[in-house]
């Protein structure tokens, strides 16, 4: 983890570092997509950097200008600073109706993390397999 952030704090060109961070984590974690979600002054969130294992379809151009109140659970998660982990989407459906329901893609498990820049909350980050 360490040689990530370092990559990433050294590279010049940002975006070539996330990119990089994604690959690896996705990766590491075995997934089939890793991304970076940014919070907009609009409050919506926007997908704005993926990384796709080989023969999976990147979603990031479907994923923008989503509004919070599509995903209501995860918002008011996020926003509390904490973390969320869905090893089987079926196990959202009755608490989290409307973040189901969302997932149009049908990945068999999540973990999104809250990340922050200088104190305010900016986005989210994650990774997810499909089934």
């Amino acid at each position: 983890m360490l040689e990530l952030i370092t990559s990433l704090s050294s590279t010049e060109l940002i975006d070539d570092g996330i990119n990089n961070v994604l690959c690896k984590v996705g990766e590491y974690t075995c997934a089939d997509r890793a991304y970076v979600f940014e919070i907009n002054e609009d409050y919506t969130t926007t997908n704005t950097y993926e990384w796709c294992k080989e023969g999976v379809t990147p979603q990031i151009d479907n994923l923008k200008g989503i509004p919070f109140e599509s995903m209501p659970n995860w918002i008011h998660l996020f926003l509390h600073g904490e973390n969320i982990l869905i090893e089987e989407l079926e196990d959202i459906k009755a608490e989290m109706p409307q973040e189901y329901r969302r997932n149009l893609l049908r990945s068999t498990d999540w973990y999104l993390v809250d990340y922050q820049a200088r104190g305010k909350r900016t986005g989210n980050g994650g990774r997810c397999k499909y089934a």
